[in-house]
């Protein structure tokens, strides 16, 4: 299970990739300057905010994107068979690829959170404890996603 975990997780996290990522990233930075510009109000309640309307959304997004790649490439490229008939066991490929794609959309969201919190607050988003609690939610949210998105595609 090691070796597809981090075959996985290279593709999930190549380059060329995370370009995409981060200019989405990007994205987000400058919407969370123009909420701060917009909104007046206590820093969690703003995070909150910002948080539900806009984070949340990209943690859905990138949990479909990277465990839509769990079984699609395979099954595009022709190999599936290929690869449920080698000695890894169907639970270990399985496993593997979908905790990489779920560690993939786990970082790129929690990178989205704190660009997006330090863009909303500042740097004392940093020291902030309701950014910690968004973080935290951030990862589960990815894990719910992925699983939710691979039963889809397994179906």
């Amino acid at each position: 299970m090691g070796t597809v975990f981090s075959l996985t997780l290279r593709d999930v996290l190549r380059p060329g990739r995370l370009l995409i990522w981060l200019l989405v990233i990007v994205g987000i930075c400058i919407t969370g300057a123009v909420w701060r510009n917009f909104t007046e109000g206590d820093p969690a309640v703003l995070l909150g905010q910002f948080s539900g309307t806009l984070l949340m959304r990209f943690v859905a997004l990138a949990a479909a994107v990277f465990s839509g790649m769990v079984l699609s490439q395979e099954v595009e490229q022709k190999t599936i068979v290929y690869l449920l008939t080698r000695a890894t066991p169907r639970w270990q490929l399985l496993l593997g690829r979908s905790l990489a794609a779920w560690l993939g959309a786990a970082l790129v969201s929690a990178v989205a959170i704190l660009a997006g919190s330090v863009s909303l607050m500042g740097l004392s988003a940093l020291g902030h404890a309701a950014l910690w609690s968004v973080a935290l939610l951030v990862v589960v949210g990815a894990a719910d996603f992925s699983c939710l998105f691979e039963g889809v595609s397994v179906l």
